[in-house]
């Protein structure tokens, strides 16, 4: 079951304002930025950058998150650059909040999200 408009619009600003810590001001670094993508009960979290040949912009995708109703939680993903599929996060795949995810992807001890 898809997320509700409420749960859309509270979880499209958690992410937002997470990524404004993140990411600096777009001005900054030549238009990096962080989008945001929500469908049925998953966000992906992408940077969003000009491509490097022509004025076109294109989003490499670096997590993703899972809600799973039955257990209450969420699952993270990263992206495997060698095979690009999404692999669950390890050693701490399932968390209680979405905060909490964001709060481990942001420190990317693993260096899985951003390298």
């Amino acid at each position: 079951m898809a997320f509700s408009e409420f749960e859309i619009a509270r979880y499209q600003k958690l992410c937002e304002e997470w990524g404004r810590r993140k990411f600096p001001p777009a001005e900054c670094l030549g238009l990096l930025t962080m989008t945001v993508a929500i469908e049925g009960q998953t966000i992906r979290l992408a940077e969003r950058r000009p491509h490097w040949r022509d004025s076109e912009f294109v989003d490499h995708e670096f997590a993703k998150l899972t809600w799973v109703k039955t257990s209450k939680s969420w699952k993270l993903y990263w992206l495997r650059g060698s095979t690009m599929q999404w692999t669950l996060y390890e050693p701490h795949p399932i968390f209680p909040t979405l905060e909490a995810a964001l709060t481990v992807i942001e420190k990317d001890e693993c260096a899985c999200f951003f390298g």
